[in-house]
């Protein structure tokens, strides 16, 4: 399995600002990458994490209870949020309490894919947050949970509330001409646009070797047009003795 990763985030914005998430298990079979909605949401990039984590560790089994459980975690580390800053003695920890008492929540798109030892892999989606197949250096699909065009109001999780939409699933096989993208939204919506012509884009994407190149890449395709986002980028390639024949 070859495995590439890259992560940045908004112009003019720091890494410390970033709500993408990505988990990638130590095998490198099961990969999930999360988009934190900074819109009105508490600690997104916490519920991010935490969603990213248990699908990694629940290999893809994702159901209410994980879901729930979820929920726990993370109410737990916004209470937690919430001691530290009292601790430090923080003037403004009255805005959090307030966001707390009025149960304001955390929202993130998610996708996820699991690889068996036969090169067949399974995935689940739910909002812009998508897996794309790309086959002989072009897009087979797109992999979303929406029947509608790529904007701002996405499907998401929500760690309160029931959230937007359903986790939806897809698989298919890798061959020696199939690989696989996981990418949050900016990247969704520009290939979507793009899809007819997408040769050169994944060949730039294949050609990527170091985080510099990540970040070239992310600068000049936002001069294309690519909207300026908190954007991750995942790569999955099989190794040639797992190709399906």
């Amino acid at each position: 399995m070859k495995i590439k990763a890259f992560i940045t985030h908004k112009k003019a914005e720091h890494y410390s600002n970033c709500q993408d998430r990505f988990c990638i298990s130590k095998d490198g079979l099961i990969i999930a990458l999360s988009d934190g909605m900074t819109s009105n949401t508490l600690y997104p990039e916490i519920w991010a994490g935490l969603l990213t984590e248990s699908y990694v560790k629940s290999k893809g089994k994702w159901d209410d209870e994980i879901l729930s459980l979820c929920r726990q975690d993370w109410d737990k580390a916004v209470h937690d949020k919430l001691e530290e800053r009292k601790a430090k003695g923080d003037r403004n920890v009255w805005r959090l309490e307030n966001s707390i008492a009025m149960k304001q929540s955390a929202g993130a798109t998610l996708c996820g894919i699991c690889i068996d030892g036969n090169a067949k892999w399974i995935g689940h989606v739910i909002g812009d947050s998508t897996i794309i197949e790309c086959k002989n250096n072009k897009i087979e699909r797109i992999c979303t949970s929406e029947d509608k065009p790529f904007d701002n109001y996405p499907d998401y999780l929500d760690s309160i509330s029931k959230g937007r939409g359903e986790l939806k699933e897809f698989n298919g096989y890798f061959d020696e001409d199939t690989f696989l993208l996981l990418v949050s939204d900016p990247f969704s919506e520009f290939f979507d646009k793009q899809k007819e012509n997408s040769t050169k884009y994944l060949e730039e994407i294949l050609s990527l070797d170091s985080h510099e190149d990540f970040l070239k890449l992310v600068e000049d395709w936002r001069l294309q047009g690519m909207h300026n986002d908190d954007s991750t980028l995942i790569i999955i390639q099989q190794s040639k003795e797992n190709y399906v024949k």
